[in-house]
């Protein structure tokens, strides 16, 4: 049998009986059919009222079992203007709509909320709002605009402001930053908009830049000396440092901590770069100098207070440790007058 789809926008199209009024059309439906009467393929029409892909309404998607979900609702997007689908929510925390960009019919669109502060889904920064959001498979990769609400309760919680929030995405690879406009609707309540290519778990984080510092052991050094180099003063406002990566002397290092030494002597750059979990990053550098020490000329043994040629002749022969030139002197004045003393007993007698 042929199905023919009707015209759109119908009159009438509430959305909550799930169809149009002709019999046959899915109209007795009460799982949460097609809202505007259009008809679906065989695939889809048999759906009961299940986001991601037959996921049934209500249930917990096995990508978050270990998650903390709070609460759950299963909404059919509507095409409210134009033929472009609108998925609007009641009862789940934070999303409020999700708009497709596209003409084509999307099927069941689950959201589940999930505590922000589970350990469960590891999120960059500080997590304000955790949402996992599926659709059927055949419309997992269609881009959308998702709205968030976020209560300013919550942000006075972890001390953030709204110029700190940003939407990201879960994917293989990590988690995406999404294009994120964030505008302030009242005094109790943060819109955040967000542009996504497909759909996964979401969050909206507060994130921030870092702050790199770099502290090493001591500013002047001989060649071969081993150093400590240390990022363990650099901050980030939220969330923490996830990598550090050193670059000194040509050479690459990695670690909050690493060691190094210079063959060479001269002035040196030691440059720290900083990434934090959002994948913000801040670059610093310190100044090293490297001497050459230990090839015999003057000023290459140091005395205590530190300064080159306190314990070198002055033509350039090094003393022997421990020799006192003013012990030696008064011991040859005293053997003179010794001598002295001899002869003129000598000549009395």
């Amino acid at each position: 049998m042929n199905v023919t789809e009707p015209p759109e926008p119908r009159d009438g199209d509430d959305g909550l009986n799930g169809g149009g009024d002709e019999p046959g059309d899915g109209s007795d439906r009460t799982d949460g059919g097609d809202d505007d009467g259009d008809a679906r393929s065989d695939d889809s029409a048999g759906s009961s009222g299940g986001g991601g892909g037959g996921v049934p309404a209500g249930d917990t998607p096995e990508s978050i079992n270990e998650a903390d979900v709070i609460t759950t609702e299963t909404e059919v997007p509507r095409r409210i203007s134009g033929d472009t689908p609108v998925a609007a929510f009641d009862t789940v925390e934070t999303v409020q709509t999700i708009t497709f960009q596209t003409d084509a019919q999307v099927g069941d669109v689950q959201v589940s909320t999930i505590d922000p502060d589970t350990e469960a889904i590891d999120t960059p920064g500080v997590a304000v709002a955790v949402q996992d959001i599926t659709v059927p498979d055949e419309s997992a990769d269609t881009p959308a605009t998702i709205e968030f609400t976020i209560p300013q309760d919550r942000l006075n919680e972890i001390g953030a402001t709204p110029e700190a929030l940003q939407v990201f995405r879960n994917v293989d690879s990590g988690q995406e930053p999404l294009e994120t406009t964030v505008e302030t609707s009242g005094a109790d309540m943060i819109t955040v908009t967000a542009e996504t290519p497909g759909f996964s778990v979401f969050s909206v984080n507060a994130v921030s830049e870092p702050d790199a510092a770099i502290s090493v052991d001591a500013g002047v050094v001989e060649t071969g000396e081993e150093i400590t180099l240390s990022g363990i003063n650099s901050t980030t406002e939220y969330g923490e440092i996830v990598a550090y990566e050193w670059a000194a002397g040509g050479e690459t290092l990695t670690g909050e901590t690493a060691r190094t030494a210079f063959n060479e002597g001269g002035e040196y750059t030691i440059e720290l770069t900083v990434i934090n979990g959002a994948g913000e990053t801040d670059t610093t550098t310190a100044n090293l100098t490297v001497e050459t020490g230990g090839d015999g000329t003057a000023g290459d043994v140091r005395a205590d207070d530190g300064t080159a040629g306190d314990g070198a002749m002055a033509d350039g022969v090094e003393q022997p440790d421990g020799f006192n030139w003013g012990v030696v002197l008064v011991i040859v004045i005293l053997a003179i007058l010794a001598v002295a003393g001899v002869v003129l007993a000598r000549r009395r007698s």
